[in-house]
């Protein structure tokens, strides 16, 4: 093992040299805002907690906007994968659960239809648009008006709201559940946000909230179904999602892998038991299963971490294991896995690691590289209550290399450095990013491309998780996009009276996608330059190192959201008044 120091080749102040953006736009809101999330169409949808706004990303066109007087979240808002529609499951009343089904037009707002009152809790919504239906999950406890009981799955006609299948899950209560956003001392309520997305391959979906269940979406059939834990009761997302590849599916529970027929759902392999391990990526390549261990996970309030943290080689036919390591130190990032020289990276709080692939018996660690991220929090840090992220991030745990990065940050170490967040292979370049750091290292040729150090704008760590991980790659919820353009059926069409507006700010969106794709945002601290401005959020091209222009923001716990596929920012000001940018 090799062991050298990651030097910073071209270390920027860049507080004086990026240069402001204009805003393309404003928006009073009238209210705080509560929380706000982008729409796989690149709309802008904001609840101040009275009404929810729902905003044209290109000219700031309030496209409608409905008072309310229920406490939402965003996990009960379901922009169904481009398709044009907008299911709100509602669940109003916990003892007993009653929850509402309303599907509304994205672009114009209109009511398609509503459900009648289910005495149901709302656990799980999945849009299935090359059918045209959406999946409803409820837990139903059964009823004196209604005596449905269990957890049953609804599939509905998203156009007419009918009702084409129900199929019964498991008895009521028997899938683990974790608390939902909107849970508080008197009022606690469950979902299945701590679990991962299920997964729709052809005409079957994968579901992973008992082990994996196989269901058939044109008649409701369960085909086959697999139990085993997939989940640690008090933390989200703590296990990898399902990963099909050939004809076998791949899962990890708690502290073992599976391998499953696809067809049959017969299991191929079981991994050796490991102490019920958090797994929360896994990844195939060649002849292996590569699984990270470990990270942080959210428990619906906080960020806790889960050791050790390291990773796990296996045998991709027997499941047999290769190697395993558990060294890296008080966080943990995703796997960056270079295939052409059978390497995986990974880093933790101070270092970044070249593990070999084709290791056997013992892990094998080419590399050991130093990492420069030394700058210290300032006593700033401990006296900021909490930063606010106005997105829906939280409501589902979060995810990827977040899970691990902010691990020594929120006080996991005696070193409070900026530990990495996430790596990314370009090629063989490979940027890791920290809070306020990021660099660019050349695998291959084993030197630096480039180095940033910010100074830090002593924040609550938590926020600058949120903005220094946002990569433009990493825009999970628009997949799922191709497929519903292509495949819409007429009777969906005809329901969309105003599906040329949604198609144009679609195209636009994705045209603007296309610019580079590679940008990440950094708070730092706000340039001379920027007049009145106290912090600034900064864009980083991820290819060049470059900047491309930075958000001026006067509040000192600012509230914005990133919109990573059409690179834009939205900024709210004093937390009333959205002000978009592009970059």
């Amino acid at each position: 093992m090799r062991i050298t120091k990651l030097l910073a080749v071209l270390a920027l102040s860049l507080c004086s040299t990026a240069h402001a953006v204009d805003p393309l736009w404003t928006v009073d809101l009238g209210d705080k805002v509560e929380w706000s999330q982008v729409t796989t169409a690149g709309t802008l949808l904001v609840n101040t907690g009275k009404q929810v706004i729902h905003v044209d990303p290109d000219n700031g066109e309030v496209l409608w906007q409905k008072a309310t007087d229920k406490k939402l979240t965003p996990y009960n808002f379901h922009d169904l994968d481009g398709s044009g529609f907008l299911l709100v499951a509602e669940q109003f009343q916990n003892i007993p659960p009653k929850t509402r089904l309303s599907m509304y037009d994205l672009i114009s707002g209109d009511v398609i239809w509503e459900s009648d009152e289910l005495y149901a809790s709302n656990l799980a919504v999945v849009p299935d648009v090359e059918r045209g239906q959406v999946l409803f999950i409820g837990g139903f406890p059964g009823h004196a008006r209604d005596k449905t009981s269990g957890n049953l799955l609804r599939a509905y006609d998203m156009a007419s709201g009918e009702m084409r299948f129900e199929t019964t899950l498991s008895k009521f209560n028997r899938m683990p559940m974790h608390l939902t956003d909107t849970s508080g001392m008197f009022s606690v309520a469950t979902d299945l946000s701590g679990h991962a997305r299920p997964v729709i391959d052809g005409n079957v979906i994968y579901l992973p909230y008992t082990g994996i269940t196989a269901l058939n979406l044109d008649s409701g059939d369960i085909l086959w179904q697999q139990e085993f834990d997939t989940v640690d009761p008090g933390l989200k997302k703590t296990h990898s999602p399902i990963v099909i590849d050939g004809d076998t599916i791949y899962k990890t529970g708690r502290g073992l892998v599976v391998a499953i027929d696809r067809q049959t759902g017969k299991i191929r392999w079981e991994s050796k038991q490991r102490k019920k391990e958090m797994m929360p990526e896994l990844q195939v390549h060649g002849e292996h299963v590569i699984v990270r261990i470990g990270g942080m996970f959210s428990n619906g309030k906080d960020m806790i971490p889960a050791k050790p943290f390291g990773v796990l080689a296996l045998d991709r036919g027997t499941g047999e294991e290769r190697w395993s390591w558990t060294k890296a130190k008080d966080s943990i990032t995703n796997m960056a896995v270079l295939p052409d020289v059978g390497q995986i990276v990974i880093a933790d709080t101070r270092n970044l690691y070249r593990l070999d692939l084709a290791a056997s018996g013992r892990p094998d660690v080419i590399e050991k590289r130093n990492l420069e991220f030394k700058r210290k929090f300032g006593g700033a840090d401990a006296a900021v209550a909490g930063g606010k992220i106005a997105s829906g991030l939280l409501s589902g745990g979060l995810v990827g290399g977040l899970q691990g990065g902010i691990g020594a940050a929120m006080g996991g170490g005696r070193d409070r450095g900026d530990p990495p967040s996430s790596i990314t292979a370009f090629g063989n370049d490979l940027v890791v990013a920290g809070n306020y750091h990021v660099l660019s290292y050349n695998a291959e040729k084993d030197e630096d491309n480039w180095s940033i150090a910010f100074d830090p704008p002593g924040v609550n760590p938590m926020m600058l998780a949120f903005s220094g991980a946002a990569m433009a790659f990493t825009a999970t919820a628009n997949a799922g996009m191709h497929s519903s353009m292509s495949v819409r059926n007429q009777k969906l069409d005809n329901a969309l009276t105003s599906a040329d507006r949604l198609g144009s700010i679609m195209t636009r969106r994705f045209a603007s996608a296309g610019k580079s794709g590679t940008m990440s945002f950094f708070l730092t601290k706000a340039s001379r330059e920027m007049e009145g401005a106290r912090l600034q959020l900064m864009g980083i091209d991820l290819a060049s190192g470059e900047s491309v222009g930075a958000v001026p923001i006067e509040e000192k716990e600012p509230v914005f959201t990133v919109d990573n596929v059409g690179e834009r920012v939205y900024y709210f000001h004093k937390e009333r008044e959205v002000r978009a940018y592009a970059f």
